[in-house]
């Protein structure tokens, strides 16, 4: 009985969230996710090598900093680099000006091209302050 409603509830979260984005745009589909930050869950918490919490914010940036920046870092071998082969460069064809501003023409003002969310809106400035389109 537990494992068909768990079906069940299953089930009825994937009809609602699966129309919830049919019914959202798609240069606006990055509004579902949401952006706020985590919160810590009461029962799991920060502590120190001996078992006393770190609750206070200072105490915190404090150890994550001891942690991940030691204050003798391991030296690199940049030798390394050397070993790694090289690449020749790779050769791309010619396009012109107004091939970019054709191309930027059709995309979004408000959507995003990659991971750091820069909107095409800017680019399309940096584009047209460059030169007229």
């Amino acid at each position: 009985a537990t494992s068909r409603m768990k079906g069940a509830v299953r089930r009825a979260k994937r009809t609602f969230f699966d129309g919830v984005i049919a019914k959202t745009n798609k240069s606006r589909i990055w509004d579902l996710v949401d952006d706020k930050p985590c919160r810590m869950n009461s029962t799991t918490g920060l502590v120190y090598s001996e078992g006393s919490p770190i609750n206070e914010p200072e105490k915190v940036s404090k150890t994550f900093q001891k942690q991940f920046t030691p204050a003798n870092p391991c030296q690199v071998d940049m030798s390394l680099l050397k070993e790694i082969p090289q690449q020749q460069p790779q050769e791309f064809p010619p396009f012109s000006k107004l091939e970019v501003c054709e191309a930027l023409a059709n995309t979004s003002n408000f959507s995003t091209p990659g991971p750091d969310h820069a909107s095409w809106f800017w680019l399309k400035r940096v584009v047209t302050d460059l030169s007229e389109c």
